[in-house]
């Protein structure tokens, strides 16, 4: 398996060097016969080396792999189109303060300039040719000084957009946004490719294998014989490796088909935010489309897109999924998932860890306006609140601490009597006391004599007789 390692890399005009039996390194060179595609996907070569459980390491050290990515040229941006959706104002100043009411004594001070936001969007078409031919539309959109990333779907035109001759960005700007865009496609053309490139070698092994064992036969027949014979054997061997190994490697071109910039006005935002003496900036955008505002990073607790500003000592941008004031004294709330995991069940307040409570029995999260609390000192929940059956609302149990008996009968302490039989707690009217030693049985727990009628715990009757029935007249017959 080693050797044809050796071998692959080497038709493809790549330096194989051997540091030990069981290691190789591969130098791959800066203008590869394969366009670099086989040396930039090397991992799957590992990973098909391992599958087959192959005792030899390659180590890989490329150069630039490169791809044949001929179409994507900046040349095209003078031929494409330069979308600018209309400058809509839908809010004033005004409008912008009340969308960040709810800062309690917060102070706040602002600067604000007139900008654009500027996204761009290409669309490509990636073919990748092996055994098989196989094409693929993909979308990537490029929002300036941020990560690219893929688009969903097929191209569409909007009706909002208008085109115009010339953007609002420099040219240098919108090529440099560009290439950032190419960058990141390329890297998704690699990975696409390198799985059909995994596929087509993990066939490519086994039929080098029966090549080499052919040629190698033809070759061992002529061995002293015919030595012309001979070498042209082997070079006719070398041929067809080069050609099955050149046909096995897949091969990317990707063609530019639609490239388009959208710039939307907005005023780029300098907060100052003032509280308790704690003083902090950030940066915001609010965009004059559609009258949304958000900052220029992401939430910091979940990474989504933030949109208001906590003045707390670690965090400083948030989304309105994290972010909530209290509803009883308006502190901040700022954690995940937030106000959501923080309503209170019975009114739907949201309420901060001051005034939040998890019922210790059902965990259901209340405010402190609608806890309760049993006399063991539990708090809990309304929904969880025992109350005595005797005595209704002068005591308070929780599930935990509630004296129930096994017939599901409750009461408190004062009206409950405790069974010395079953070691259970019964309600007054289901107990009675034994004739002899006085004590308290439930009515599973007792028996009553066959000769005085009386009712005795299990402990002072024997045979339906009481003890002292038995000792005054010991022959009585019960029958």
């Amino acid at each position: 398996m080693k050797t044809l390692f050796r071998e692959i890399f080497e038709v493809l005009g790549a330096e194989v060097r051997e540091f030990h039996p069981h290691e190789l390194q591969v130098i791959i060179p800066k203008q590869s016969p394969a366009d670099g595609l086989l040396a930039a996907n090397t991992k799957h070569l590992l990973s098909f080396s391992s599958e087959n459980k192959n005792p030899g390491a390659v180590v890989v050290s490329p150069g630039s792999a490169l791809l044949e990515t001929t179409a994507l040229k900046l040349s095209h941006i003078g031929a494409a189109r330069h979308g600018v959706l209309p400058a809509r104002y839908p809010g004033s100043k005004k409008t912008l303060r009340n969308k960040y009411q709810g800062f309690g004594e917060t102070n706040t001070r602002f600067s604000c300039r007139r900008g654009w936001k500027v996204l761009v969007r290409i669309w490509l078409k990636i073919q990748l040719t092996g055994d098989e031919v196989v094409e693929i539309l993909e979308g990537f959109e490029i929002p300036a000084n941020q990560q690219p990333h893929k688009l969903e779907g097929l191209p569409s035109a909007d009706q909002d957009v208008r085109w115009v001759q010339k953007p609002p960005l420099k040219l240098y700007q919108l090529k440099q946004i560009i290439e950032a865009g190419f960058g990141f496609a390329e890297n998704s053309i690699i990975e696409k490719a390198g799985k059909l490139q995994k596929k087509n070698l993990k066939a490519l092994f086994p039929v080098l294998e029966r090549l080499k064992a052919y040629y190698r036969q033809l070759a061992n027949d002529t061995v002293g014989i015919d030595g012309e014979q001979t070498g042209a054997i082997e070079a006719e061997y070398r041929r067809r490796l080069q050609e099955e190994i050149q046909d096995a490697c897949v091969k990317a071109t990707a063609e530019l088909i639609a490239l388009e910039t959208i710039s939307t006005p907005v005023q780029n935002l300098k907060w100052q935010l003032q509280q308790n003496g704690r003083t902090k900036e950030v940066n915001a955008v609010f965009n004059l489309y559609d009258g949304s505002l958000e900052s220029t990073a992401g939430c910091a607790i979940c990474g989504g897109r933030s949109c208001f500003f906590s003045i707390l000592d670690s965090v400083t941008r948030v989304c309105e999924n994290c972010y909530a004031l209290c509803d009883i004294c308006g502190a901040e709330i700022v954690d995940r998932q937030t106000p959501g995991n923080r309503i209170c069940a019975i009114c739907k307040r949201v309420v901060c860890s001051k005034h939040a409570l998890y019922c210790g029995t059902c965990g259901k999260l209340v405010c402190s306006d609608h806890q309760a609390q049993c006399i063991q000192g539990c708090r809990i929940c309304p929904d969880c609140i025992r109350h005595c059956q005797e005595c209704g609302e002068t005591i308070i149990w929780c599930k935990d601490h509630a004296p129930v008996n096994s017939s599901g009968d409750l009461s408190c302490r004062i009206h409950s009597v405790f069974c010395v039989g079953c070691r259970e707690n019964y309600p007054m009217g289901k107990t009675v006391a034994c004739a002899i030693c006085e004590q308290t049985i439930c009515l599973n727990c007792h028996d009553h004599c066959r000769s005085c009628g009386r009712k005795f715990c299990l402990k002072h009757v024997e045979e339906g007789r009481c003890h002292t029935c038995q000792t005054s007249n010991p022959q009585m017959s019960l029958f």
